[in-house]
């Protein structure tokens, strides 16, 4: 399941992205289309994958949640900093039957 979250504040996005070579370059630099760092920017696509939102703010050297926010802090630990990305947690209320 991907986790996602939603920007901000677009036009702080737009200022640390100028600062670093602009859309293209610096979209290219993450791994996403320039398109969908345009969208990101004006607010027509405020949502984005948490490991993008990730990448964007390590490039930007800011520290996660800076420019995204979490709407379900529980589906994305992993982004607030209390687990690694890739820990597969189990829920600890399910029951599972090892008895035969």
């Amino acid at each position: 399941m991907t986790a996602y979250v939603r920007i901000r504040n677009g036009e702080v996005l737009r200022t640390y992205v100028e600062a670093h070579g602009g859309q293209v370059l610096f979209a290219a630099r993450c791994g996403i289309s320039a398109q969908r760092m345009s969208q990101l920017i004006t607010g027509t696509g405020p949502v984005v994958a948490v490991r993008n939102a990730m990448t964007i703010e390590d490039e930007l050297g800011l520290r996660y949640g800076f420019l995204f926010r979490a709407d379900e802090a529980d589906l994305i630990r992993h982004y607030l900093g209390d687990s690694p990305v890739d820990e597969v947690v189990e829920d600890p209320t399910s029951t599972s039957s090892t008895e035969e």
